[in-house]
């Protein structure tokens, strides 16, 4: 008898490799978000300089 598909190894193993590419993208997109914020942060910091 087969166990059912949540109890197969091979689910298991789908489903870690989901979370790993799901966290990854995620974080992938934090730190662009990042990027971009600290990017414009110092824009803003270069145009106060600029406007002394």
């Amino acid at each position: 008898m087969q166990p059912p598909w949540w109890l197969s190894f091979s689910s298991i193993i789908m489903l870690f490799n989901f979370a790993i590419m799901a966290l990854f993208i995620g974080g992938f997109i934090f730190i662009l978000i990042k990027v971009a914020s600290i990017d414009r942060a110092l824009k803003e910091i270069a145009k106060k300089l600029d406007d002394n």
